[in-house]
């Protein structure tokens, strides 16, 4: 059984962990932007009083490569997944079929690696249709640009029911 304290630590991290997926996810965005001539800024959205970015809008879209377009929209998943990768194999996380034994590996890792492995694996799976079509159609991704899709939107764009 791990203490209560132990759990309080661990949950917390995993919460922060979280918190900060949204940042290192929307950031490498916005850094390929950056590179690749993009004029990127940052969108931010308020749950309660609590900032979080959601997007990245290129206002230089069009100055954009399409390699530029393509590693801007794949970059975060790519890197973010190696990095948690690379923690998980180097810390005392158990990969097990057994959830339980899961669950109390996660008691034995750092507050700090604990909190880098959670915001790394969120921000390299949280994997959008938008940022599928940057990555595979660039100039897809370029035309329905600014027009406000929805998630849902972006999904039929990328399986070709929107032209």
């Amino acid at each position: 059984m791990v203490p209560a304290s132990r759990l309080v630590v661990t949950i917390s991290a995993l919460i922060i962990g979280g918190y900060l997926s949204w940042y290192f996810h929307e950031y490498v965005h916005w850094t390929a932007g950056k590179l690749f001539s993009g004029d990127p800024s940052v969108l931010y959205a308020f749950w309660y009083k609590i900032p979080y970015p959601y997007a990245v809008e290129f206002n230089s879209l069009s100055m954009m490569p399409n390699p530029g377009v393509r590693i801007a929209g794949i970059s975060p998943h790519l890197i973010w997944m190696i990095v948690s990768l690379y923690h998980i194999s180097i810390s005392d996380f158990l990969i097990s079929t057994d959830v339980f034994l899961m669950a109390e590996s996660l008691h034995s890792i750092s507050f700090l690696t604990l909190v880098i492995i959670s915001a790394a694996f969120a921000a390299g799976v949280s994997v959008s249709p938008s940022d599928v079509v940057a990555a595979i159609y660039p100039r897809k991704y370029r035309k329905f640009t600014g027009q406000d899709l929805s998630h849902r939107e972006w999904f039929l764009v990328l399986i070709g029911q929107v032209n």
